[in-house]
């Protein structure tokens, strides 16, 4: 008796947030979906709404979703997006334009080879 309680109220909508990439996936009918896959390789399906479906623009990338959680009747866990954000490993410390010219220019290393330019005459 105690067990189905635990089972009824794991099944309860929750509201979380989680972090991981978004992949695209089949849905039972053949057509395709989303699902978010976190890091311990857990993986969420994205409820297919207007805001789930703008997922679809982001995949392959790493976002961090907020949303109502619910198991599907197989046991899948499944997100009502409610909000979502890609996260950008860009720092913004750095240059993201990095010049290989200057660095070729720059190098002094006796093994490297340079071709040499013969002038025309």
């Amino acid at each position: 008796m105690g067990r189905e309680k635990k089972e009824s109220k794991s099944s309860a909508p929750r509201e979380v947030t989680i972090i991981g990439y978004v992949d695209e996936v089949e849905a039972e009918d053949g057509s395709p979906a989303i699902q978010i896959t976190t890091e311990d390789d857990e993986c969420y399906r994205v409820h297919s709404d207007h805001k789930g479906d703008e997922l679809f623009d982001l995949l392959d990338e790493e976002v961090t979703v907020s949303g109502v959680v619910q198991k599907d009747r197989r046991g899948t866990p499944v997100i009502t997006v409610k909000n979502y954000e890609v996260i950008d490993d860009y720092d913004d410390d750095e240059d993201e334009y990095i010049d290989r010219e200057d660095d070729y220019d720059n190098y002094d290393d006796d093994d490297d080879f340079r071709p040499t330019r013969r002038k025309a005459g």
